[in-house]
């Protein structure tokens, strides 16, 4: 495998199992959801408190987090 591959699994993977970590530890009747963007020292919350935009962003999580695998498995490496 190219080295540019590997690094590029390596960071698909480290992502999967953040996806993974979030569906499988995630409150599953939460009524708050925060997102927090960062960049650098600097970092700005949303919460939202609309329970059906919750359930959209948990499915799709779910979504990213399976294309994710199917990245991964495209590189070649299995998981």
């Amino acid at each position: 495998m190219k080295t540019e591959t590997v690094v590029e699994a390596a960071r698909l993977i480290d992502q999967l199992h953040k996806l993974d970590d979030f569906l499988k530890y995630a409150p599953a009747n939460s009524d708050t959801l925060t997102i927090t963007f960062r960049e650098g020292k600097y970092s700005k919350s949303l919460s939202i408190k609309d329970t059906a935009t919750i359930v959209n962003i948990r499915a799709m999580v779910g979504t990213i987090r399976d294309d994710t695998r199917k990245a991964i498995q495209d590189l070649g490496v299995e998981l």
